[in-house]
C-alpha cells in the first residue's frame, strides 16, 4: 500500500491575530446596512427640524434635530461611493444654522441589547474592545465627533470618540476602538442597547465631553472641537462602509448581497407593494397614494358586506410593529365597488377597514359594511410595518 506524505509548516504565534482570524468567521458587522444598499423609505427627503427626520431613506438609519437645531438638509442615498462600494448616504446642507443650548444634529444607529451581549465583546473589561471603521468625505473638514450611548446602563453612559476629515472632498476611513467599562451592562434581549451616532453640530450645553473616555453627563455628546457642519451651504457629506465589531482591530468590510441585506431590514421594516414604491397617499379624496396594493375582497352576508384578507410578511418583525394605512390624501384606504374604485372615508356607509399585523408575520386584514344591499367588492390601501428601535 503506497504511503501518502504530507507536508507541514508552522505559523509564528505573531502572524496569528484576532483581526486575521475572525476574517474568516463572517456575521461579525453589528451594524445593519452599513453600506447603505437598502433605502425602503425614500432615496431623498429635505429635512429641518420636525420634518423628515427620524427613519426616512436609508433602512435602519435614524437622523434627527434635537432640540430645535436650525438648519435644513437634503438626505439621500448616493452613488458616490469608494472602491469596492456601490452606495453611500449623502447630507447636503441646503439652509444653515447654529445649535445652541441643548441643540444638536446626529444620525444614528440603535442597537439591540443581544446584540452587542452576544458579540463576543468582553464590554466589563477595559482591555476588552468594540472597533468601529467607517468611509467618509466631505467638504467640510475638521474635527467631528462621534459616539456610543449605551441605553441599558439609564441612558447616561456614553463613549465619545473624535476624528478628523482632513482633505476635503477625499474618501478616508476612519477607525476607532472603544474599549469596556465596568459599568456597561447590555440585555439579552431585543429593547435598545445602545445608539451608535455621528454629530453634525451641537450647541454649547453639550460639547463638553473628554475625547476617548466613558462618561455618566447625560448630554454631553461631542468634544468642544466638534465643527459645525452646517455652517455653510457649500458643505456635503457622504458615509458608507460602517462597521462596529469585537476586537482591536478593524477587519475587511463584511460584505452582503442586496437581498441578504434587504431581508435582514425587514426585521424592522416592511411595507406593502414594490420595493422602489415608496409611500404617499393620494392627491385627493379620491385618487391613491404609491404603494396601495394591499386588497381585501368582500361579500354580503346577513344583510352586511364583510370580508378579509390575511398578510403574510416575508420576515418575521422585531416586535408587534405599529400599522400606518396610506390611501387617499387623507390616508382613508377605498373600497371597490360596482360604481368604480374611487378611495372614500374609512367610515363612509358605516364602511370599516381593520389591519393588524403581528410580530410573527401573521396579519388579517378585515372589511365590513353595515349598509345592507351595498354593492361593494372589496378594499384597497397601502400599509407600512415599523419594529425600529
Amino acid at each position: 500500500m503506497a504511503l501518502i506524505k504530507l507536508n507541514t509548516r508552522s505559523i509564528p504565534d505573531a502572524a496569528i491575530t484576532p483581526a486575521k482570524v475572525s476574517q474568516n468567521l463572517g456575521r461579525r458587522n453589528i451594524i445593519i446596512n452599513g453600506q447603505f444598499q437598502v433605502a425602503q423609505y425614500a432615496t431623498s427627503v429635505s429635512s429641518t427640524d420636525g420634518t423628515n427626520e427620524d427613519y426616512t431613506t436609508v433602512d435602519r438609519w435614524f437622523f434627527r434635530y434635537g432640540n430645535n437645531a436650525p438648519g435644513t438638509m437634503t438626505i439621500s442615498q448616493s452613488d458616490d461611493a469608494p472602491v469596492g462600494f456601490a452606495k453611500s448616504w449623502k447630507f447636503d446642507v441646503t439652509a444653515t444654522g447654529t445649535a445652541t443650548g441643548n441643540g444638536h444634529t446626529l444620525f444614528s444607529q440603535f442597537i439591540e441589547s443581544e446584540h452587542l451581549r452576544n458579540c463576543g465583546w468582553d464590554y466589563t473589561n477595559p482591555n476588552s474592545y468594540l472597533t468601529l471603521s467607517f468611509w467618509i468625505k466631505s467638504s467640510r473638514t475638521g474635527i467631528y465627533c462621534v459616539g456610543m450611548d449605551a441605553n441599558d446602563v439609564g441612558g447616561n453612559f456614553k463613549f465619545v470618540k473624535e476624528y478628523t476629515i482632513t482633505q476635503a472632498n477625499v474618501w478616508e476611513k476612519k477607525t476607532v476602538s472603544m474599549p469596556g467599562h465596568a459599568s456597561l451592562v447590555f440585555n439579552n434581549d431585543n429593547t435598545r442597547g445602545a445608539e451608535l451616532g455621528w454629530n453634525l453640530a451641537s450647541g454649547g450645553d453639550r460639547d463638553n465631553a473628554t475625547d476617548n473616555t466613558w462618561h455618566t453627563a447625560d448630554a454631553s455628546r461631542v468634544t468642544s472641537n466638534q465643527v459645525n457642519f452646517l455652517d455653510s451651504t457649500d458643505n456635503n457629506l457622504y458615509i458608507t462602509g460602517v462597521q462596529l465589531e469585537a476586537g482591536s482591530e478593524a477587519t475587511e468590510f463584511e460584505r452582503m448581497s442586496f437581498s441578504e441585506e434587504l431581508a435582514i431590514c425587514k426585521r424592522y421594516f416592511q411595507k406593502s407593494g414594490d420595493y422602489n414604491q415608496y409611500m404617499t397617499n393620494g392627491s385627493s379624496t379620491t385618487s391613491f397614494g404609491t404603494g396601495a396594493k394591499a386588497w381585501a375582497p368582500c361579500v354580503e352576508w346577513g344583510g352586511s358586506v364583510a370580508g378579509h384578507a390575511t398578510h403574510i410578511l416575508s420576515v418575521e418583525m422585531r416586535a408587534t410593529p405599529s400599522i400606518t394605512k396610506y390611501g387617499n390624501s387623507q390616508g382613508y384606504w377605498g373600497y371597490i365597488s360596482s360604481g368604480g374604485s374611487a378611495p372614500t372615508s374609512d367610515n363612509s356607509l358605516a364602511f370599516h377597514i381593520h389591519l393588524y399585523i403581528g410580530a410573527d408575520g401573521t396579519g388579517v386584514l378585515g372589511v365590513n359594511n353595515q349598509a345592507s344591499g351595498s354593492t361593494i367588492w372589496g378594499a384597497m390601501g397601502g400599509w407600512t410595518a415599523s419594529a425600529e428601535i
